[in-house]
Parts: structure tokens; C-alpha cells; sequence
């Protein structure tokens, strides 16, 4: 199937831009997946063609467990977007609808390694105990969905010690029932604390740090 017509991959390269170093685009499935899999693999080929920077490895995360498990893959399909270091940016499903921006958004990132953040923020980040997983539930069409996945990236970026993930939820509907996603974006930080809607960049860093200190 193909997602992006001639106007939107002209669109897609003008977003992108010049990308000052390469990114690698890791995609993880297993044979259950079902279609929308398939659709995922498509999109990010297309993504990948619209840029020489970009490149796309599909692997099976059957066959490839010890890989998976290192880069905290559990669910699949998911994918790994990264620069010359892996820094922790994870998406689970597809980045569709408004989403989409936020896989832009990603790539821009991994290519210049640079978090975006101001400095206060990055340095409060940098008085992490220990590493933390944030999850960020998602649907397409939630306008305040992007903003919430951007600066989880964002601060994932600025921490090597954080993970950040965004999570389609009606593809993963069990993990949403788990979390008690009723709306959306729901930012869960290790799989224990929750906030319910956008927040500002320098709330959801202090809610990561308070929650590193709090379980460490």
C-alpha cells in the first residue's frame, strides 16, 4: 500500500530538511502481527525513500530476541529511531494522523542529537538515579497527542538513562486496558505513575526525576 502521494513526500522531504547525520529506522515484527504491520513497514519504507540519511532494517523479533530485548522491544510491531547513538526513542504502531509529525519530529532529532530542551531542563535530567521508561498512549487524531510524544522524545534525547515511547493504543488495546488509558495522551512514567493530558516540558521533567528518586 502506499501512503504518500507525490505532494506529500515533497511535503516530507521539505520537513526533513538536511539532516546532519544519518538515522537508522529499526523495525520490529513477528508473524502474528497482522496487517497493520505490514501497513507500518510500508509507511517507514516510504519515509526512508524520501531521504538518502534514512534507512530502514526490518528484523523479526522472533528470530532476533537477544536484539529485541536489549533495545527494551516487547511489543510488536515497534520501532527504534536513531542517530550515530541509540538515545532511547521507541514508537509502538503506527504514527498516523496527526502522529505523523511526531515521527518528523523524531528523525530530526536523532540525525542532530540535539534534545531541544533548554539548559535548566537538561540539567535537572542529568540528576537521574537510574533509568526510566516513559510511555505515551496515543490515537491519531488527538490534537494533543504530538506535543506529549515530542517532549517525552525530547527528554529521552537530553538523558541517556530515559526511554521514551509512544504507544498507539488502539493497536494495543491490551496495554491500554493495563494502564487505564480512558483518554488520551496518557503519559505513564515506569509503568507506575500517571498524567492525564499534554503538560509542559518542565512538569514532565520534573515528573520523570521525581519518579527516578522516588523508586531509587
Amino acid at each position: 500500500m502506499r501512503f504518500l502521494d507525490g505532494k506529500a513526500m515533497a511535503e516530507l522531504k521539505r520537513a526533513l530538511g538536511d539532516l546532519p547525520s544519518p538515522v537508522t529506522i529499526t523495525l520490529f515484527t513477528r508473524a502474528g502481527d497482522g496487517p497493520t504491520s505490514g501497513d507500518l513497514a510500508d509507511l517507514l519504507g516510504e519515509v526512508a525513500a524520501s531521504h538518502p540519511s534514512i534507512r530502514l532494517e526490518i528484523v523479526d523479533a522472533d528470530a532476533a530476541r537477544a536484539r529485541a530485548a536489549a533495545l527494551g522491544i516487547e511489543e510488536t510491531p515497534a520501532f527504534v529511531v536513531a542517530g550515530a547513538e541509540d538515545r532511547g526513542i521507541r514508537f509502538l504502531g503506527t504514527p498516523g494522523g496527526l502522529e505523523f509529525a511526531t515521527l518528523i519530529h523524531a528523525i530530526r532529532g536523532a540525525s542532530s542529537g540535539d534534545s531541544g530542551l533548554p539548559p535548566a531542563l537538561r540539567a535537572r535530567l542529568e540528576t537521574l538515579p537510574r533509568p526510566v521508561r516513559i510511555r505515551v498512549f496515543v490515537t491519531p487524531s488527538c490534537p494533543y497527542c504530538p506535543p506529549a510524544v515530542a517532549t517525552a522524545h525530547q527528554i529521552a534525547l537530553a538523558s541517556k538513562g530515559v526511554r521514551a515511547e509512544m504507544v498507539e493504543a488502539m493497536e494495543f488495546p491490551e496495554l491500554a486496558d493495563r494502564f487505564g488509558v480512558q483518554g488520551v495522551p496518557r503519559i505513564v512514567i515506569d509503568d507506575r505513575y500517571a498524567i492525564d493530558g499534554a503538560i509542559p516540558a518542565p512538569r514532565f521533567v520534573e515528573a520523570v526525576v521525581q519518579a527516578a528518586s522516588a523508586a531509587a
